[in-house]
């Protein structure tokens, strides 16, 4: 009889060992669900603010997805209910709050996270180094002189596809910069990538002379103009922010004047960056030297004598240029400086034009 109890209480033992085990199990599978999302979303938002960038938004969009599908397969089976899954996006004949509420919330942040992480993870530079590199390639930042006027100036970068991903400006607030540039920096850029291929770059300075009355490029700024409800869209407390109302946009815009350039990285052509704030060749000074410091001056090839993309001051007493891609010394001391920074030619016919 003993004996008979001892095996009654051992079987009881056994059962209470294995349902507290199926009870964990079910616990920990919705634990790990959660998990699973919550690190897919935390990875998500780490990559769109630059915190984390060793895991790609695609494997975090993925964890947060998974573990957002597994949800609904985990809770039934943790609540020790055999419904189907299906049941859990259901309650009592209407969709379940979770499915009109938090989820779709979830979801629709996630996507735009994925977009941002997206735009970020392609961006030739982040906006910090655009900003430190603007900064110290400006006099006000504690930099040198670039021939012109020496103001604080705008920056943008624009990806392959012509998406503004940077924008900045090396003063301490919109205003300590001429307000107009903002969008021509960004045009600058746009140009300046859209008008250069992997074998072969043109700054939007070579663009000069082709545009003027019977040149090759005469009336290209009216075919693409800038979108303007783009320009003064959003908070202006946050232009030259990392959260530029412009970022993310594609302004579109042709300009055919000094300050684009194409950028490229070793692998070839990764976008454009565009500077303005100055006189036109001062600010292809400026962005010649932040495209040097961000380390994506790779250039293959251009139509410099210097085999490069950079300004020609051949423009003759007629408007004409003898290269066909001139373009007009600005009136201080801009083209002495490209000569000492190999970001312009003088050709020697016009050195006597040139201000030291």
């Amino acid at each position: 009889m003993q004996t008979n109890n001892r095996a009654h209480e051992w079987s009881l033992l056994q059962r209470v060992i294995a349902l507290a085990a199926r009870r964990c199990s079910r616990v920990g599978a919705v634990a790990a669900a959660i998990s699973l999302a919550m690190l897919g979303w935390t990875l998500l938002w780490a990559g769109a603010l630059s915190l984390v960038n060793c895991i790609p938004s695609e494997v975090a969009a993925v964890l947060f997805f998974c573990g957002l599908a597994l949800v609904p397969i985990a809770v039934p089976r943790a609540s020790g209910s055999t419904d189907h899954p299906r049941r859990f996006w259901r309650a009592k004949g209407r969709l379940s709050p979770l499915v009109t509420g938090k989820l779709p919330f979830l979801a629709l942040t996630s996507l735009l996270v994925m977009t941002a992480a997206a735009t970020a993870q392609d961006c030739p530079a982040t906006h910090d180094q655009l900003t430190k590199a603007l900064k110290a390639s400006v006099k006000p930042g504690g930099g040198p002189s670039n021939g012109g006027f020496d103001n604080n100036e705008w920056a943008a970068i624009v990806t392959r596809d012509g998406t503004i991903c940077a924008l900045t400006m090396s003063g301490g607030a919109p205003g300590d910069q001429w307000p107009a540039s903002r969008a021509i920096a960004a045009e600058k850029a746009n140009t300046a990538n859209a008008m250069s291929l992997k074998e072969m770059a043109l700054s939007t300075a070579n663009l000069y002379a082709g545009s003027l009355p019977g040149g090759y490029l005469y009336g290209a700024a009216a075919i693409n103009p800038p979108i303007p409800g783009l320009i003064e869209a959003g908070d202006p407390k946050n232009f030259g922010s990392a959260s530029d109302p412009l970022v993310g946009k594609h302004l579109g815009g042709v300009v055919a004047f000094g300050g684009g350039l194409a950028l490229y990285g070793g692998q070839g052509i990764v976008g454009g960056v565009g500077v303005s704030g100055d006189t036109a060749c001062a600010d292809h000074n400026i962005a010649w030297r932040v495209r040097h410091a961000l380390g994506l001056d790779h250039v293959p090839n251009g139509v410099s004598p210097d085999h490069n993309d950079a300004i020609i001051y051949d423009m003759l007493p007629d408007k004409t240029s003898a290269s066909g891609y001139g373009h007009p010394q600005c009136g201080g001391s801009e083209a002495g400086v490209a000569e000492q920074i190999h970001s312009g030619v003088v050709p020697q016919w016009a050195q006597q034009m040139v201000t030291k």
